[in-house]
C-alpha cells in the first residue's frame, strides 16, 4: 500500500472516519510544521515513543474513536437533510 495515502480501521465505521480524520490533520500539520522549521534552518523536534504511548492510552480507545466520529455522522446527516441513526 506504499504511496496510496492514509488507512485507518475500526470497529466502526465512525472509529474509522475519526481516526482517518484525525491523522490527516495530524498530518498536515506536521507537513505544515517540518516546513515552517526548515525554512528557518530548523528541525521539529519529535514526541518521544513514551509520550506517544501515554497519549494513545488517553484517547486511543475504540468507545473514543466512537464517540469522537458519531458528531461527524451527526453534521453529515443534517447536512443532508438525513436523521441520524446510531443503532444502525
Amino acid at each position: 500500500m506504499q504511496n496510496h495515502g492514509l488507512l485507518t480501521v475500526g470497529q466502526s465505521i465512525e472509529e474509522a472516519i475519526f481516526w482517518f480524520v484525525s491523522l490527516e490533520k495530524c498530518c498536515q500539520t506536521q507537513l505544515l510544521a517540518d516546513a515552517a522549521a526548515a525554512g528557518r534552518g530548523y528541525q521539529t523536534i519529535k514526541i518521544g515513543d513514551e509520550e506517544a504511548d501515554v497519549t494513545y492510552q488517553i484517547v486511543g480507545t475504540s468507545i473514543g474513536g466512537y464517540f469522537s466520529g458519531t458528531p461527524l455522522f451527526q453534521k453529515m446527516y443534517k447536512e443532508e437533510g438525513k436523521e441520524f441513526d446510531d443503532e444502525s
